[in-house]
């Protein structure tokens, strides 16, 4: 790089290339998983120690520094919108390339067209190769042997177990084009390296993770190097903190750039924007790129950046930087920095079922509905190993308007003899119980607890006549729908005859879901009503709500049930047959039916089933048996098909090819379903959950499905209003 200096006899000055340059192009990638710190502290210090960042950024089995490379790159070409072929360099800085021998830089110009007529190689000075290629493309295209040069900053950094870099090591990083200084969006004014030999941080060839020394990493090692070249830069460039708009420093945690910048004069609205460790962890050779691209994404014309890199053992380069007018037609041409931070998915445990626990669904006078929750919750703790739990997440949809009691979970837990839990109640009408099992879930993957116990329970049967029914009917929209004497029964039947219509069946098409209901609760000493229907008495039976007669619909029950959740870990300590949860899934849609873009399609059961399915990588294929929400026949029918399980308008078929039967192709209500065993409303979803652990654990008896390994519950509130489908597996 040829140079020349604020004092020209003195070689440690500032260094501007002969032809001034600048940034063309950038683009920035992080991965969409992500690992909280407070799990990292869970496993090694049992949740006792803080967590020096929020979360950290972590590669997909489908991610690692070439694959990521290629894809900022590609963001900074179409920023730039360059022809490939005119660059002349493509350099990539990592501590983590994939291969030890094969360079990273061939695979990455190959992939955006830069080749073959390009020089091509990797980097190496620890989290600052990225920041040391860029160095390199200044001077590359400064002293007019290129016109174009790209530099990368990416890595995947992981921490050895147990040590205190497993907090913040994390995957990501940003790509930098860099070209003739009118083209640029940012232009360099001018940079500063400071090295010294300094013991911090080191990995032999051998090893697969680094080695750190405690009493170097900060003032001998971060501090100095960073402080010297930005302090120097300044001094050089005749600048003060003042003078710049944006400030971005090495992030290997939030309190070492903050100390750092505040120690040079900057104050925090200088460096927030590029400060991202909170949130991605430390990216090691991308992390002041990644930081720098974040700023570039909003910055203005006439803005001043500085960007400090850090590399242990030890080094730091300082750029100073003017933004042009060009950056804010080339800002809104790729994704942002923003865009990738937001798009986060975080990694969570696996959770699995310990214990399940059911009382007899049906008309319980003889028990109130705090007693029956007791003895869910005494059955289910009496089936696993389990001496404390962390919260009970209670489903119920109606104990307010039913049993005049809201303040539900607590009431429970004092009863329970668990006084001093943590204790809540969730509420989405008849899917409360799936949404509980929700909430447990989530509780319990994301480390937030340990074991929670979800509950589902309902007593309707001491309110009789309209009362019930006013009540039922809180579910739908009160304004457009119960208001006007709707009721979740009258729409399901306005969706059975319109479906009748649409698709030219008769009230007989749909009898075999009612008849292989109750020939499966047939079974069930716990089911509310044991009797068999026959095919040839479906049609004749009392109308509800016409088409809707006696045998279409689910009985509404007393009921409560309950599970232990836990994680995967810990669950072989407290059964010897777990049942994992592969996948959860929620959606929601339109309450009032008539304002459905298509009301004989169920939108929220589909969204829900589409999430399970991603989350557990499965398809509707590999289901072995599904408990489906069959408040009445119609809404089995377009459960099947909103699940992917029968095309529209084929729901029906299902039933009557005798596909549903505990021997056919899918096995559905395998304990009578609503229908036989009772709709005890909030407390339904937790019902179907237990029944699944009973069939995965091969528990199920006569109800046994054979050789079952992978089962789905589907839980709807109102007439589909909200849906939750759960994925389970052994």
């Amino acid at each position: 790089m040829s140079s020349s200096f604020n004092n020209p006899r003195d070689p440690r000055g500032v260094m501007h290339p002969e032809k001034e340059v600048g940034i063309v192009g950038y683009g920035a990638y992080v991965p969409r998983f992500r690992l909280p710190g407070t799990e990292v502290a869970r496993v090694w210090t049992g949740g006792m120690g803080g967590s020096p960042i929020k979360e950290k950024a972590v590669a997909g089995l489908d991610e690692d520094v070439i694959t990521m490379s290629i894809e900022a790159a590609r963001n900074a070409l179409a920023r730039a919108q360059i022809d490939p072929t005119l660059i002349r360099a493509v350099w990539v800085g990592s501590e983590s390339h994939p291969y030890a021998v094969k360079p990273t830089s061939t695979i990455v110009a190959e992939a955006i067209g830069a080749v073959p007529n390009t020089q091509a190689a990797d980097w190496e000075f620890a989290c600052k190769a990225g920041s040391e290629a860029l160095q390199a493309s200044i001077g590359l295209i400064g002293s007019k042997m290129a016109r174009y040069a790209l530099s990368i900053g990416m890595d995947t950094a992981q921490g050895r177990p147990g040590d205190a870099l497993e907090y913040t090591a994390a995957s990501g990083g940003a790509a930098y084009l860099v070209g003739p200084a009118e083209e640029s969006i940012a232009v360099f004014q001018g940079s500063y390296s400071f090295v010294t030999d300094t013991p911090d941080f080191w990995r032999r060839a051998e090893e697969s993770y680094p080695m750190h020394g405690d009493r170097f990493t900060g003032e001998p090692a971060y501090f100095r190097h960073t402080q010297s070249a930005a302090s120097a830069l300044l001094q050089m460039m005749g600048t003060t903190a003042a003078d710049y708009t944006h400030a971005v420093f090495h992030q290997p945690n939030v309190k070492f750039p903050e100390r750092a910048a505040l120690t040079l004069g900057f104050k925090p609205e200088q460096f927030k924007t590029g400060l991202l460790a909170n949130e991605v962890g430390n990216v090691y050779a991308g992390s002041c790129l990644l930081g720098l691209s974040a700023v570039l994404d909003v910055a203005k014309p006439g803005d001043r950046i500085l960007c400090v890199s850090y590399g242990s053992g030890a080094g730091s380069d300082a750029f100073d930087l003017r933004v042009t007018e060009t950056i804010m037609e080339r800002q809104g041409r790729a994704p942002k920095t923003r865009d990738y931070i937001a798009r986060r998915t975080q990694i969570m445990r696996d959770v699995s079922i310990a214990a399940a626990g059911i009382t007899p669904a049906g008309e319980h006078w003889e028990s109130s509905l705090r007693e029956m929750a007791v003895q869910a919750v005494q059955e289910t703790l009496n089936h696993a190993n389990v001496k404390t739990l962390d919260a009970i997440v209670v489903g119920n949809a109606l104990s307010g308007n039913l049993s005049g009691q809201n303040h539900l979970a607590p009431l429970i837990a004092d009863y329970a003899g668990l006084r001093g839990v943590e204790a809540f109640r969730v509420e989405g009408a008849d899917a409360s119980g799936g949404l509980a099992l929700r909430m447990g879930y989530l509780m319990v993957a994301s480390g937030a607890a340990e074991t929670v116990m979800v509950l589902g329970c309902e007593k309707v049967t001491d309110v009789v006549g309209s009362a019930r029914v006013k009540a039922s009917a809180t579910t739908l929209d009160s304004e457009y729908e119960s208001a006007q004497g709707a009721t979740p029964v009258g729409v399901a039947a306005m969706l059975m005859r319109r479906y009748m219509y649409e698709y030219h069946v008769s009230v007989a098409d749909f009898a075999n879901f009612s008849v292989n209901a109750h020939g499966n609760g047939s079974k069930n000493s716990k089911a509310m009503y044991r009797n068999l229907i026959k095919a040839d008495r479906f049609a004749g039976a009392p109308l509800v709500a016409e088409p809707i007669n006696l045998f279409d619909v689910a009985p509404e029950a007393d009921g409560a049930a309950a599970l232990i959740l836990t994680s995967a870990e810990r669950a072989p300590d407290l059964t010897d047959v777990p049942v994992r949860i592969l996948g959860s899934g929620v959606g929601t849609d339109t309450l009032a039916v008539h304002e459905r873009p298509d009301p004989l399609f169920l939108s929220a059961a589909k969204l829900a089933a589409d999430r399970a399915y991603r989350q557990a990588n499965l398809s509707p294929s590999d289901i072995d048996l599904f408990e489906l929400h069959d408040s009445a026949t119609i809404m089995a029918a377009l459960a099947l098909e909103a699940s992917g399980f029968a095309a529209r308008g084929e729901g029906w078929k299902f039933a009557s090819e005798n596909r549903i039967t505990l021997t056919g192709d899918l096995p559905i209500s395998t304990f009578g379903g609503l229908k036989s065993r009772g709709n005890p409303l909030g407390a339904t979803g937790i019902y179907q959950a237990a029944e699944i652990v009973l069939q995965l654990r091969g528990e199920a008896g006569a109800n046994q499905v054979k050789d079952a390994r992978i089962a789905m519950a589907q839980n709807l509130g109102g007439v589909g209003g909200t849906a939750i489908t759960h994925i389970f597996g052994r």
